[in-house]
């Protein structure tokens, strides 16, 4: 993702009803392109389940979705 200007970046993973499953981040993040990997943890310490995830990037009051999917967690 990239930021325009440096911005509170909250950045989680949710299924597809809806539920968190992972906040990868929330912290002040500087301008420009930045970069995340999610290791298909979930904030309980346990390893998603094969499926489609939603991940959603809120910075600056800008929200940005898209999916991610999981074929083999834990490879």
């Amino acid at each position: 993702f990239e930021l325009p200007q440096a911005a509170r970046c909250e950045v989680g993973v949710f299924d597809l009803s809806g539920r968190r499953v992972a906040l990868l981040d929330d912290t002040l993040r500087p301008a420009g392109r930045d970069r995340l990997e999610w290791n298909a943890t979930t904030d309980d310490g346990s390893v998603a389940a094969p499926g489609v995830y939603l991940y959603r990037v809120n910075a600056g009051g800008h929200i940005r979705t898209g999916r991610i999917a999981i074929l083999n967690p834990g490879d």
